[in-house]
């Protein structure tokens, strides 16, 4: 079975990307869940025990999802969806 997954973003199109990336990592991994918010996140955790949770942290509230897992000592890996606007100089 793998590497449980939970993945949470507020971002509709980060969830599914992350989500097809894990699909293609089947052997290894398993997609267990998907949350939209913190508190969707934090009631997954509790409902499926996933051995790792994937948290977007520019989601609201990410920094209390990820002390409420570490709490829970569930393993907890941040990520970032947002993008940094940057000029490019030639």
């Amino acid at each position: 079975m793998g590497i449980r997954v939970l993945v949470a973003s507020h971002i509709r199109l980060y969830r599914e990307a992350l989500g097809r990336v894990l699909e293609q990592a089947k052997e290894q991994m398993t997609l267990v869940g998907v949350a939209d918010s913190a508190a969707d996140a934090v009631e997954q955790v509790h409902r499926l025990a996933p051995d790792i949770a994937l948290l977007d942290m520019a989601m609201s509230d990410a920094f209390s999802v990820a002390r409420q897992l570490g709490r829970l000592r569930a393993r907890a890996a941040s990520s970032r969806s947002a993008w940094r606007k940057t000029k490019l100089k030639y």
